[in-house]
């Protein structure tokens, strides 16, 4: 939801700017997390409660509407269509908030969560495929890096919250951090607990739930 914000890239840059000494991983994991922090105090600063706000905004436009219904001014006309555009725009913000929240890949061009993909693109174009071990162990480029995240923009990609649509829109400020951290794996780097973690979500299958085995657990 923040992504509406235009102050937003610069709040995005200017927190990653700030150095971190370490491993690429170690680089990473922090400036996300430092970057999770940030942006939670800038929500609260312009953005506020989302719901409250949602409530707000709707109590603006049942007054517009009472004052319009009663004078049939022109003056209050517009009033009460800039109350129903902010309600609306809240509306907005709360169904991408829920959107995130959920991890539901809202789709309208069709499967786009595997467009494409390191392996994919160098089996593509034509050209005679390399040895499964090949492709594995070569290391990859910017840009096949870069295309691997032309995911499904609601695709969540650890459990620090940042998913897909983030690195999309902020790729030119933290693909060079991603980039870093994918090659030093490559280079035979073991993956931390921090960037292999998940989070685990169990949905009941039925009613008058009694064992274990009424979950079905997703990530």
């Amino acid at each position: 939801m923040w992504l509406h914000h235009a102050d937003l890239k610069n709040v995005v840059a200017t927190c990653l700017s700030i150095p971190v000494y370490g491993d690429p991983f170690y680089i990473l994991t922090r400036k996300l997390k430092r970057l999770k922090h940030r942006l939670r105090e800038w929500n609260r600063v312009v953005f506020g409660n989302t719901f409250t706000n949602v409530d707000s905004a709707e109590e603006r436009v049942l007054v517009c509407e009472n004052t319009f219904e009663g004078s049939r001014l022109d003056s209050d006309r517009e009033a009460l269509q800039r109350a129903m555009a902010d309600h609306l725009k809240c509306l907005a913000i709360v169904e991408d908030y829920w959107q995130q929240k959920s991890g539901v890949k809202w789709m309208q061009d069709g499967d786009k969560s595997t467009s494409s993909s390191i392996l994919g693109s160098r089996n593509g174009g034509g050209k005679k495929p390399l040895l499964d071990n090949d492709i594995l162990m070569a290391t990859p480029t910017m840009q096949e890096v870069h295309d691997v995240f032309s995911m499904d923009k609601h695709s969540m990609a650890c459990s620090d919250g940042f998913n897909g649509v983030f690195y999309q829109s902020f790729w030119d400020i933290v693909g060079v951090e991603v980039f870093n951290a994918v090659r030093y794996f490559m280079d035979g780097a073991s993956l931390p607990h921090g960037i292999t973690s998940t989070v685990l979500t169990l949905l009941p299958k039925c009613e008058g739930l009694k064992t274990w085995k009424q979950f079905r657990p997703i990530s």
